[in-house]
């Protein structure tokens, strides 16, 4: 048998370059076949894709989110504007009580949340006040200030005569 030369100049018996070069052949046709497949099955993941987010693509009222049974409210500590896909839990310093929510309420005075999702504000304590709504926290009470009240808006300073010499004081002394 006569030998003959392949493109890289190496010397190879015929009847193996034939049975290489059908098996090449063979493998791109493979590869072809694959890339068809893969290229159809890609295309019909993408149809069920856009075919679902058509389904959930619901527009919803504000406190709504669409789910697969259709609008459905925000569960409490959290909201949704109108068209949001999904709910956002309250920031810090809100709440929200009321499942459906819009948005979030703001902490009252003397009052803070200081988690995300919250379901109601807790009161500040003794010696510490929240001034102003939305507090993600209490503050203490300064030296020489006093709040006796728990839910304070403010400390108020000693009277004449006494003092309050730690901060955090809920009263002051003689």
């Amino acid at each position: 048998m006569g030998r003959g030369c392949n493109r890289l100049g190496v010397s190879v018996e015929p009847a193996r370059f034939d049975r290489f070069t059908r098996a090449l052949a063979a493998n791109q046709s493979r590869r072809r076949l694959l890339k068809q497949l893969a290229g159809g099955v890609a295309a019909a993941v993408a149809a069920g894709l856009a075919g679902r987010r058509g389904a959930r693509a619901a527009v919803c009222d504000p406190g709504y989110f669409p789910s697969v049974n259709g609008c459905e409210p925000c569960p409490v500590g959290q909201y949704a504007l109108a068209g949001d896909e999904f709910c956002s839990y309250c920031p810090v310093g809100t709440y929200s009580d009321t499942p459906g929510s819009a948005s979030c309420t703001d902490c009252p005075e003397g009052f803070y949340s200081d988690t995300t999702g919250s379901v109601s504000c807790t009161q500040c304590g003794t010696g510490t006040y929240a001034a102003g709504t939305g507090n993600a926290f209490c503050t203490d009470c300064s030296p020489g200030y006093y709040a006796s009240v728990a839910g304070s808006a403010s400390c108020d300073a000693c009277p004449a005569g006494t003092y309050a010499e730690d901060s955090g004081s809920n009263e002051c002394s003689i």
